[in-house]
């Protein structure tokens, strides 16, 4: 079942054998990606450990754009199509010079829905 209105749903499910099981849950409105996985930190210390910032599972939304912004709201890196290999955010600015460490904030947009936190960058 697809497009469900945001509400409360009780599922109840028989088996041949005749055993039931019931389930309730609810479907949120919200702007949310699901199963995307984003992780907080960016380490980009060339030491083969989150050097990148992978965005788990990007791949099955495309077209999308992710933005990057400091604290002070000004975007420094912008990527269309993010993919975690040729589109990928290596903790630089647009121009290719290396970010201050610190917390920046991001914004990932795909049709129908978006997604905005926080990640951590630390050399």
């Amino acid at each position: 079942i697809d497009s469900l209105s945001p509400g409360t749903y009780n599922v109840t499910v028989i088996d041949a054998g005749g055993l039931t099981i019931n389930q309730t849950f609810s479907i949120l409105d919200g702007t949310g990606i699901c199963g995307l996985k984003v992780y907080s930190g960016l380490t980009p210390n060339n030491d083969g450990h989150n050097d990148l910032w992978i965005i788990d599972f990007i791949d099955l939304y495309q077209p999308n754009t992710v933005l990057i912004y400091n604290r002070w709201g000004s975007l420094v890196w912008k990527g269309n199509n993010y993919n975690n290999r040729d589109v990928v955010w290596n903790g630089n600015d647009q121009n290719g010079k290396a970010l201050t460490d610190g917390t920046y904030f991001y914004v990932i947009e795909v049709k129908g829905g978006h997604m905005e936190s926080w990640v951590e960058l630390s050399h």
